[in-house]
């Protein structure tokens, strides 16, 4: 009869959600990323798998959305690199220089550092010179600021015991002297 069934409708939910990047690996390729005009796909020997995306365009720009609490951008570091910034949650963009003497392929530049464990939009630009992106990375790295806090009470807590119960010990000595 054609009846569209409860499935239907959750499988269309499923299917119309924007892509994420979970911990991992990613190449350029990767269909979460949105590439603006600018940025084409060149072939590289020394990139992984022989490709990479690259520009010229000062503007140049690619989003995403990543789950996890840092972001490792692999890009080519050398003296045909020019500087990004990196933006994530629409905060303030941090500028990256890439020329350097020496070419370096698959370089890993730390953008984004403990934020928090979730959903987050990134938003790469290209500022000048020549720019590379081979990858993506993305880490969850766990909070162990609370475990830590809680060690470190706990062992402030049985020394004050210990130096308490040593000053006991002490006084019962000077009372069995006396």
């Amino acid at each position: 009869d054609f009846a569209l069934l409860p499935v239907y409708a959750a499988m269309k939910a499923y299917t119309h959600q924007t892509p994420v990047m979970y911990p991992g690996w990613f190449q350029e390729d990767h269909w979460a990323v949105t590439w603006s005009a600018g940025w084409y796909t060149a072939t590289d020997p020394g990139a992984t798998f022989g490709a990479l995306r690259a520009t010229t365009q000062p503007g140049a720009l690619l989003r995403f959305v990543f789950s996890g609490t840092d972001l490792i951008l692999v890009t080519y570091r050398g003296p045909r690199a020019g500087a990004l910034s990196v933006s994530v949650d629409g905060g303030p963009a941090r500028s990256y220089d890439l020329h350097s003497e020496a070419s370096e392929f698959q370089y890993r530049l730390l953008t984004a550092r403990g934020l928090r464990d979730g959903r987050h939009t990134a938003t790469i630009v290209s500022e000048s010179g020549d720019n590379f992106i081979d990858g993506f990375i993305v880490r969850r790295v766990p909070d162990r600021t609370g475990w830590l806090m809680a060690a470190m009470v706990a062992g402030l807590g049985v020394a004050w015991f210990m130096a308490r119960r040593g000053g006991d010990e002490g006084r019962k000595t000077d009372d069995e002297g006396a």
